[in-house]
């Protein structure tokens, strides 16, 4: 998932929490589980976009993926 280009999900309240454009283009940085089933989704990605803000945590159900540039091509979308 690591590399991944993703976009906001449609009507994604997120963009305009951070500022950004819903159709800016993201790459994920990291993704990773959490433990705690109290904190909602447990699979989380952080995602940089072009614009230079970056989304900490964001559960992955948030996001589309529009591109792959590493091995693990179509898992975002598998997953969510």
């Amino acid at each position: 998932m690591k590399d991944s280009q993703v976009r906001f999900r449609p009507g994604s309240r997120l963009p305009a929490n951070l500022g950004v454009p819903p159709e800016t283009i993201g790459t994920v940085i990291c993704n990773y589980l959490i433990s705690n089933p109290l904190l909602g989704s447990p699979e989380r990605v952080d995602v940089r976009f072009d614009c230079g803000r970056v989304a900490w945590g964001v559960p992955i159900a948030e996001f589309v993926q529009v591109g792959k540039t590493g091995r693990d091509a179509g898992k975002l979308n598998q997953a969510a």
